[in-house]
């Protein structure tokens, strides 16, 4: 029953802040243009970003760890756990800064390395990519393994941070591929131990999923990243690596095809996707 009543007040705090952190961001003028030109509050990924603080401090707090859910907390994993904070905190802060201050007039990789080479100038999107492959490296080198391990994880966590991020130009699709992508831990990986990492960004998520579906809020570039980050490092703790480098391939696939052509599109002309695009979706 621990487990549960930790779910429980997981849930229930959660609720209790979203309306504080959502006046919050439009209290200070955190807004931003949907794709039908509405002002909405953007950076959502920050109410993600605090429920990884809550669980955090509900571990600490909690009188029970004798659940499953726990003894992996609690055991080796423990140290990676709380370095998870932190590099989810570095995705978040590089989020949080291109929302915030970036030049949404530049997209792709391809307008983020020509602003560098054509104008000298360091777009936050720069940035934000340098940090997920910092904090990627950083990750990875914890996980440890050989070097192939190594650089399979390196590329999934790197790809994967962006690939959530690339979705998010409609109300839920980011949140979609997140949960699509999702599929692949609890089919092919070795063991639950993706949990601890994977859970609380999950929760979080669905907690957001009716506003973001009703366009009230998006979740940003600060959001969608964290997402992506949450399962590419849950894939790379759990699953094989012939998973890895199936999801690699992937990843690589997608990142291809959005520098060449626009994803929406895609998935409106292909109707099995569009059907889950459009689901659930109120506006």
């Amino acid at each position: 029953m621990s487990i549960i009543a930790f779910g429980f007040a997981y849930i229930w705090i959660g609720k209790a802040i979203m309306p504080g952190i959502e006046s919050f961001l439009k209290g200070h003028g955190f807004v931003g243009s949907n794709y039908k030109r509405e002002v909405i509050p953007t950076a959502f990924g920050l109410f993600l970003y605090s429920m990884l603080i809550v669980q955090s401090l509900l571990l600490l707090l909690w009188p029970d760890t004798t659940s499953p859910y726990f003894t992996v907390v609690n055991s080796g994993w423990g140290s990676p756990l709380h370095l998870y904070l932190v590099w989810s905190g570095m995705i978040f802060w590089a989020g949080w800064v291109d929302d915030t201050k970036g030049n949404h007039a530049i997209k792709g990789f391809k307008g983020h390395i020509g602003s560098l080479l054509r104008d000298g100038i360091v777009s936050t999107g720069l940035v934000k990519a340098g940090m997920a492959g910092l904090v990627a490296l950083w990750a990875v080198i914890e996980l440890g393994g050989t070097w192939y391990d190594r650089t399979i994880r390196f590329i999934v966590i790197v790809l994967s941070t962006n690939a959530v991020n690339l979705l998010d130009l409609r109300p839920g699709r980011a949140i979609k591929g997140f949960y699509l992508g999702s599929i692949v831990l609890f089919i092919w990986s070795d063991s639950l131990l993706f949990l601890p990492y994977w859970l609380p960004l999950a929760i979080a998520a669905l907690l957001i999923l009716p506003k973001d579906l009703s366009g009230k809020v998006m979740l940003g570039d600060t959001g969608a990243n964290l997402l992506g980050f949450g399962l590419g490092f849950s894939l790379s703790a759990a699953a094989p690596n012939g998973v890895l480098m199936i999801m690699s391939l992937l990843l690589i696939a997608l990142h291809w095809t959005a520098e060449r052509s626009s994803l929406t599109t895609m998935i409106e002309r292909n109707y099995v996707l569009n059907s889950i695009d459009q689901w659930g979706r109120l506006r």
